[in-house]
């Protein structure tokens, strides 16, 4: 007797459990209840006009964006940048919320094969 007690009871039991999951998977994936979550964290890269079609300066740029993407962050590019360096690319701004956290000016470095460089970050 005791037996069929305990028996129905857990059955109860893992009944309600079941119950309980389904409706957590309901509000977490329910889009009326799941907020969308942005980042309100975004890098301004401002390049000079002469190195915006350079074959390394493209690739640096695409896996900044992919970085960017899989982090959850958005990234803008704009090629208004002047200085009168020679070896200067670019400008580089780190902004949350729209105040500056960090900048630092992209230097072409040293050439790693044929049309490759590498592309230094110098923080101010």
């Amino acid at each position: 007797m005791k037996s069929r007690i305990f028996k129905n009871i857990t059955g109860i039991f893992e009944c309600a459990l079941e119950k309980l999951r389904e409706w957590t998977d309901y509000i977490r994936y329910c889009p009326a209840w799941r907020k969308e979550r942005r980042n309100s964290v975004c890098e301004v890269y401002s390049i000079k006009r002469e190195y915006m079609n350079l074959g390394y300066v493209k690739t640096f740029l695409e896996e900044r964006r992919r970085a960017a993407m899989h982090n959850g962050y958005t990234i803008q590019f704009n090629s208004n940048y002047v200085s009168g360096e020679n070896d200067e690319i670019g400008s580089v701004a780190l902004l949350c919320r729209g105040r500056i956290i960090d900048s630092a000016v992209l230097t072409a470095g040293s050439a790693t094969s044929e049309e490759d460089r590498l592309i230094l970050w110098n923080f101010r």
